[in-house]
Parts: structure tokens; C-alpha cells; sequence
């Protein structure tokens, strides 16, 4: 029942800022619908709350059609944008300001999760 609550508090939170900046470019869910090759009926849902966000595919077609950094979208879904330079520093620093770990844990963590970016980064 908890995780049905807090899916549909994130569902609500990435329509509104959906929403925010779909009606800041001055576009309509039609609008949005042409790009996005997403119906205007699902955007609505996404927008009401009804649904959660889509897939990061998706996310990227959104941010494009609304003319916003991915980040913003990613973000508002609770994800870390692919190459997301602000998303890698926000990982380093909360796993440098937790009290509970010692330095070589902290040092063993980021060089951990740099490894595994760098390995799911695609190749040239």
C-alpha cells in the first residue's frame, strides 16, 4: 500500500513539472503528441498523475519537444540522466558526506560506480 502511495506521489510530481514547462514552451498536448509520437491522451495521464513517467527513450523525446534539459525530466522521474555529469557529482557527494562509512569504503564506492558508468557508457 506504501509503495502504491509513493509511486503515485512521484507519478504526480513528474506530470506537474511536466506540465510546467509543456505550457511555459506555449504548447499544447497535441503539440507534444506530433513530436513525441506519445498520444496526448497518455500525456494527459502523465500529467493528471494517473500514470508514471515513461521510458527514458521517451523522457528524451519530452525534454526536446518541450525544450528542456533531460536532466530537468529525469530528475522530476527520479532518474539520473544518461552522461549526467551533476548526477555522478550528486552520487560522489552523498557517498563522501556519510558519516558511517570510513575513506577507504568511500574511496572503494565512487571508484566502484565510476567503473560501472564508464563500463555502460557507449562505445565511439
Amino acid at each position: 500500500m506504501l509503495l502504491h502511495v509513493m509511486q503515485q506521489s512521484e507519478a504526480a510530481t513528474f506530470g506537474q513539472v511536466l506540465k510546467y514547462w509543456r505550457t511555459l514552451a506555449g504548447l499544447s498536448l497535441r503539440d507534444v503528441e506530433a513530436t513525441t509520437e506519445m498520444s496526448a491522451t497518455n500525456l494527459s495521464r502523465i500529467e493528471r498523475g494517473l500514470i508514471g513517467p515513461p521510458p527514458n527513450l521517451v523522457l528524451d523525446k519530452l525534454a526536446a519537444a518541450v525544450g528542456v534539459e533531460r536532466a530537468v525530466l529525469y530528475s522530476a522521474a527520479g532518474r539520473l540522466a544518461p552522461d549526467n555529469e551533476a548526477g555522478e557529482r550528486g552520487v560522489v557527494e552523498a557517498v563522501m558526506a556519510d558519516p558511517d562509512l570510513t575513506e577507504e569504503q568511500k574511496s572503494y564506492l565512487i571508484d566502484g560506480f565510476r567503473l560501472l558508468r564508464e563500463k555502460n557508457r557507449p562505445a565511439p
